[in-house]
């Protein structure tokens, strides 16, 4: 059975359920009620409809419920499957993985920084000619880009949240980052339960499949020694460790897998900072596996730009400098954040929300 059959058949049962979380979303609709808003914008996500996808079509729902007067569940429903139909332009806006393309690989990317990695990745990808898509919490929907524009390779940003409906999905390299609290709220207030959820990023792999990760990251480490996964590790840290595959030395980065050694120089990496040399690390690891030429890595690793609203320098105004990182979702994003910057005195630095 070929992957995107296995991910239709995996779409199959998170469709039976997320039709039942929408149908009693819009039974408990009341007009005003902020919270059916939250209710649908995250049942939409969990069911790969697209971030953008999912607010575009929200905001024109809220547009129509004022407009036409929308009194009831059952009218907000149908308004809602007008809208959708119309931006997506297909009739089932649950499950569009009607075609099979022939696919070469799935990287998936989980923890604090995924984003940045997902995009380092998919740039480095992308500059080398791998006709690559960009989904998950970035980029645009997996299920309409199968259905609608195919790609030979998707590098994913997955959330736990998505992972929790991933059933037969299975991503040939999977990356994870680190694990720190998040979300406990969603998972009963017990980390075990979020550390599962994380994990499912390795379901169904096999010896044939990657599982990158950092290898200082005390729940990893503990987790992989319970799991025993079947995937090949490529474990990356700041120094030369043990079986890392990915690490620093010399003022150089080394990365080696087996389709060779790369290095490169520490100070030559367009991302600043320790974690963000974990971003790299990672997105160089992926790339080799993937086979891209060290000419090809090293100028990407170099020329990278970034992510938007991530660490983008807006002004200085009297010799203070104002940094917009209003992509830092949670308090270790920030953190990483604020570790990139040094003044006389910590309480000089000072964060603005």
């Amino acid at each position: 059975m070929g992957f995107f059959d296995k991910i239709k058949q995996g779409l199959t049962k998170t469709k039976t359920k997320m039709d039942a979380q929408l149908t009693g979303i819009f039974a408990a609709y009341e007009p005003g009620d902020e919270e059916f808003f939250e209710d649908l914008e995250e049942t939409l996500i969990l069911a790969d409809t697209g971030v953008e996808t999912t607010t575009k079509a929200i905001a024109q729902l809220r547009k129509a419920i004022e407009l036409k007067k929308l009194r009831t569940g059952a009218e907000v429903k149908k308004e809602f499957v007008q809208i959708l139909t119309r931006i997506l332009k297909v009739q089932d806006t649950m499950l569009l993985l009607t075609t099979q393309p022939s696919v070469v690989l799935v990287v998936g990317v989980n923890g604090v920084g995924k984003t940045t990695t997902t995009m380092l990745t998919y740039h480095i990808l992308r500059q080398a000619g791998v006709d690559v898509g960009l989904a998950g919490n970035v980029g645009n929907s997996l299920a309409l880009q199968v259905a609608e524009d195919p790609h030979a390779v998707y590098v994913i940003e997955l959330s736990s949240f998505q992972l929790d409906n991933m059933y037969d999905f299975k991503a040939d390299i999977a990356i994870l980052l680190n694990i720190t609290p998040d979300h406990l709220d969603r998972y009963n207030y017990e980390m075990q339960n979020y550390v599962d959820a994380k994990f499912r990023i390795l379901q169904n792999q096999t010896a044939e499949d990657a599982f990158i990760f950092w290898n200082d990251d005390p729940i990893i480490a503990r987790e992989i020694a319970k799991r025993h996964p079947e995937a090949t590790l490529y474990p990356f840290a700041e120094t030369h460790e043990a079986g890392v595959k990915g690490y620093t030395e010399d003022k150089k980065i080394r990365i080696e897998t087996s389709n060779g050694t790369f290095t490169m120089e520490q100070d030559l990496l367009a991302l600043s900072g320790t974690h963000n040399l974990y971003n790299s690390l990672a997105s160089g690891i992926a790339s080799k596996l993937v086979d891209i030429h060290d000419e090809n890595l090293r100028a990407s690793l170099s020329d990278f730009t970034g992510v938007e609203h991530r660490l983008e320098k807006v002004a200085r105004v009297r010799g203070v400098d104002y940094i917009n990182d209003s992509k830092a979702t949670n308090v270790n994003s920030c953190w990483y954040a604020c570790l990139l910057y040094t003044s006389p005195s910590p309480r000089d630095r000072s964060v603005s929300r």
